[in-house]
């Protein structure tokens, strides 16, 4: 397939080095906005002292942390209190969660391994939290929604989906994959549970 025009999506914190030279690929970044995610709970939740960041120790915790830890630093100074949970059993991220002041938001990016190589399914640890936490709960991907999170500015692999679905849809139509190009923008959508709100 060497000559095949090529359509991704899904690939975490792309950057435009990394695309370098694969000239018949075009597609979609996936990147949660935590900053987004930190301005919404402040706007929905103005009392609010602290927002913790629920991240796991995977290759895209890890970027997601990097990430998190810039726009923690960006956003110092603005009265809340950011801290980042991670590199945690599932255990005690369970204790840290019961034992959060009650002026706290959570924002859960991914937790899929725990720090003692325990691997859970993507709404093990969203419903877990939901379970034992009233604070206010939020995510960055769409897979929690519908598994306690009230919801927030969503990585969406619906949308992802159905933007790179019309890019190859172009390119069956005749277009050229190097006039198509890269979304560096992830598609993602502020998206709210009812029943959680």
């Amino acid at each position: 397939f060497k000559n095949a025009p090529v359509v991704y999506n899904g690939v975490n914190y792309l950057k435009k080095e990394n695309i370098e030279g694969f000239e018949q690929f075009t597609g979609i970044n996936e990147k949660a906005d935590i900053e987004k995610n930190y301005e919404l709970i402040k706007k929905l939740h103005p009392n609010i002292k602290n927002i913790y960041t629920i991240i796991d120790e995977t290759t895209t915790g890890k970027i997601v942390k990097e990430e998190a830890t810039k726009i923690i630093k960006k956003l110092s100074g603005d009265g809340i209190n950011y801290e980042i949970i991670d590199n945690v059993t599932y255990d005690e991220l369970k204790y840290k969660i019961q034992n959060l002041p009650k002026n706290s938001a959570i924002l859960l990016s991914i937790f899929f391994r725990s720090k003692d190589n325990k691997f859970f399914e993507f709404y093990e640890i969203s419903q877990m939290i939901s379970k034992i936490s009233d604070l206010p709960f939020y995510g960055l991907w769409d897979f929690n929604f519908g598994n306690g999170i009230i919801g927030g500015y969503l990585t969406s692999g619906f949308f992802q989906g159905k933007e790179s679905a019309l890019m190859g849809q172009k390119i069956l139509q005749g277009e050229n994959v190097r006039n198509i190009p890269v979304r560096f923008k992830s598609p993602n959508n502020y998206m709210f549970d009812y029943n959680k709100m």
